[in-house]
């Protein structure tokens, strides 16, 4: 329900990542998915739209680390 509502997406469609993301049921919201959320947009820019594509697109984002994997890719990106 949380991401249905963070997100506004349809019963149907957190169905499908989960489906996409079995473990995503085992993710903290706290801890994992509110953070990466909003490193997604606010670091990146994105609005609510562009996160919800990305999450719909490539959930196993909530599996990767901020710190040891997501930031210096971003940083590598941007220094190139």
């Amino acid at each position: 329900q949380w991401l249905e509502e963070r997100l506004d997406l349809t019963t149907e469609e957190v169905s499908k990542l989960i489906w996409k993301l079995p473990t995503l049921l085992c993710c903290s919201i706290s801890d994992n998915m509110e953070l990466h959320l909003d490193w997604l947009k606010h670091r990146m820019n994105l609005s609510t739209d562009q996160v919800r594509k990305i999450i719909k697109e490539r959930p196993q984002i909530f599996s990767y680390s901020i710190d040891d994997n997501m930031e210096p890719t971003l940083q590598w990106l941007e220094n190139r």
